[in-house]
């Protein structure tokens, strides 16, 4: 059972008969991958008609999923959606698109207004665009990263238009952005902030927690994981994370159409703690981190862009294939000077040993240290 599911069972239930919860959330957090500014006034038109989920034009609905990795299940799911009465009548506006190549910028976000005036906003996590895909990078070694950035001016122009109170919902990188906006948002706003929710999202380096705000809204920020998570593990600083049965295989499982639910409970499927090879991804890759310097993560950057340089989906990736990939690598690390030929062979070679050493050894031994 997932997400349809729950809206084909429980979407006659209106938000009265049956209160929001975390699928609800996922739900609107997923909607974000939609193209729902073909459909939505934007934020630069804050009095234009918002439309409700139930009264958009799917005309041209492959346009509205095109982007999102699993477009088609989308586009069910806003089908499901507008016919039912617990989502058919929240309105959706304020969408804001943001898709710079040149700054590694991908953002999107939009709002959507429940019938009792309170605010779900939702910002979209890493597309199928490499460009998206470079960004998640960047936040391996940059303090703030434009997405970041930008999902605080959005939040600052939709709360001037909002009267009710609000949640902050996103998966992925999305979750990211809606976690950095709950711990930077003004103190006047905490009180109106229902809930933040990060779907799967990576954490933050510890040098951008505004701490003094984080130990006021904690209680506030709810954030998943699955089962076998290799992506919400990275700067992972969350103390009690839902661990939620994912039926994907590998990064599969980061997909939310593959997160388990129960739809009696209109809950996640729980489990009561990550896999051990998730325990043990998260270890190697922190170590690994931990043994480069911010110079060495970029330049290992820098090679990862010249080859992808000609790649703009993730599916183009997949096309070209690991061989093409590894010789076009061994060729464009040769363009370098012979010392950072060196220092990229020391990082490739440390990413390797870390997550071998992590993933020999035994999870206990992992965790005593």
């Amino acid at each position: 059972m997932n997400i349809n599911n729950y809206i084909e069972r429980k979407g006659h239930l209106t938000f009265e008969q049956m209160k929001f919860n975390e699928l609800d959330s996922l739900i609107l957090s997923e909607l974000s991958y939609m193209n729902l500014d073909l459909v939505a006034p934007s934020i630069h038109n804050p009095k234009a008609k918002k439309p409700h989920i139930k009264d958009l034009d799917l005309t041209h609905l492959s346009a509205i999923s095109y982007g999102s990795v699993d477009n088609k299940r989308n586009e069910k799911m806003l089908k499901l959606m507008m016919e039912s009465k617990r989502f058919q009548d929240i309105k959706v506006c304020y969408t804001h698109r943001i898709f710079d190549e040149k700054n590694y910028n991908q953002f999107f976000a939009v709002t959507f207004i429940f019938p009792n005036g309170d605010a779900y906003l939702s910002f979209r996590g890493t597309d199928i665009t490499m460009v998206g895909w470079k960004e998640d990078f960047l936040m391996t070694f940059k303090p703030l990263v434009l997405s970041q950035k930008e999902s605080m001016e959005y939040f600052k122009c939709v709360i001037k238009h909002i009267k009710g109170n609000f949640y902050l919902g996103g998966h992925s990188k999305g979750g990211n952005l809606a976690m950095y906006v709950a711990l930077n948002i003004d103190e006047q706003y905490e009180d109106r902030l229902i809930k933040a929710y990060s779907f799967d999202g990576p954490g933050f380096k510890e040098d951008i927690i505004n701490h003094d705000t984080l130990d006021r809204i904690e209680h506030k920020l709810v954030k998943y994981m699955t089962y076998n998570d290799v992506i919400g593990v990275v700067f992972n600083k969350h103390k009690k994370p839902h661990i939620v049965e994912s039926n994907g295989v590998l990064l599969g499982g980061h997909d939310p159409f593959y997160w388990q639910v129960n739809i009696k409970t209109h809950s996640f499927k729980k489990k009561r703690d990550r896999s051990a090879i998730s325990k043990k991804s998260e270890v190697g890759f922190n170590n690994w981190m931990n043994s480069i310097s911010n110079e060495d993560r970029e330049l290992a950057f820098d090679v990862l862009f010249r080859l992808f340089k000609e790649v703009k989906t993730v599916y183009d990736l997949i096309s070209i294939g690991l061989p093409a990939i590894i010789t076009k690598r061994n060729k464009i690390v040769k363009e370098y000077p012979k010392d950072e030929q060196k220092r990229i062979k020391m990082i490739l070679d440390k990413l390797i040993k870390s997550f071998m050493k992590a993933l020999t050894t035994p999870l206990k031994s992992l965790t005593q240290k």
